[in-house]
C-alpha cells in the first residue's frame, strides 16, 4: 500500500512541478510581451498596481525553464546530461540575476542591468530605481535559483536542501501578498 502511495504521491509532485513551470514561463512571458508591446494590464496582471519588472519576468522564465527541465530530465533515467546542463545554465542565471539586483541595493551601486531589457519610463515608488525589481523580488529570485541548483541535493535529516529554500521563496511571496491585503504603507514588496 505504501508504494502505491508513494507512486501517487510522486506522479502528482512531477504533476505540480510541470504545471507550476508552465504557469512561470507563461506569466513570465505575457510580462514580457506587455513591456514590448507597452500593454499595461500584462505588466501588472492587476489594474492599479505596479507593473513587474522586466528582469523580475525573465528570472521567473528562466526559472520555470529551469524546473521544467530538471523535472523532465529527473523523470527519464537514461537522458542525456545535457538538457540538464541548460537547466543548471538557467538556474544559474537566476542565481545571478537575483544576487546582481541584491547586490545594487546593498552597496548603492547601479551595474545598470535594471534597464537592460526594456527603458523604464515609469516613476517608481519611493527607495526603488527605474526597471529595478523590489529587494523581496531579487532575494526570491536568488533563493529559488539556488533551490533549483540544489535540487539533486542529499538529503539531510529528511529535508532537501531545496524545499527549506523553496519554502522561503513562499514565505517571502506571502509578504506581497500580506502587502496587497492590509495596504501597508512601508512596503519593500512593492505590491501594496
Amino acid at each position: 500500500m505504501e508504494g502505491l502511495e508513494n507512486s501517487r504521491i510522486a506522479v502528482w509532485a512531477r504533476n505540480a512541478s510541470k504545471a507550476g513551470s508552465s504557469f512561470a514561463v507563461l506569466c513570465a512571458l505575457a510580462v514580457l510581451a506587455g513591456w514590448a508591446l507597452n500593454i499595461r494590464v500584462l505588466k501588472t496582471f492587476f489594474l492599479g498596481q505596479i507593473a513587474m519588472r522586466p528582469n523580475s519576468a525573465a528570472g521567473y522564465l528562466l526559472a520555470g525553464l529551469a524546473l521544467w527541465v530538471v523535472q523532465e530530465t529527473s523523470s527519464r533515467a537514461a537522458s542525456s546530461p545535457q538538457p540538464k546542463r541548460w537547466g543548471k545554465v538557467s538556474a544559474g542565471l537566476v542565481v545571478a540575476v537575483g544576487a546582481v539586483t541584491l547586490s545594487e541595493y546593498l552597496t548603492g551601486v547601479n551595474v545598470g542591468i535594471d534597464q537592460l531589457l526594456f527603458r523604464d519610463s515609469d516613476m517608481p515608488p519611493a527607495g526603488l530605481f527605474p526597471g529595478r525589481m523590489t529587494p523581496t523580488g531579487a532575494v526570491s529570485l536568488l533563493l529559488l535559483g539556488c533551490a533549483l541548483l540544489w535540487l539533486d541535493g542529499r538529503k539531510r535529516r529528511g529535508t532537501q536542501p531545496a524545499e527549506v529554500l523553496a519554502f522561503l521563496v513562499i514565505l517571502n511571496g506571502m509578504m506581497g501578498i500580506f502587502d496587497y491585503l492590509v495596504h501597508f504603507p512601508a512596503t519593500l514588496t512593492g505590491i501594496a
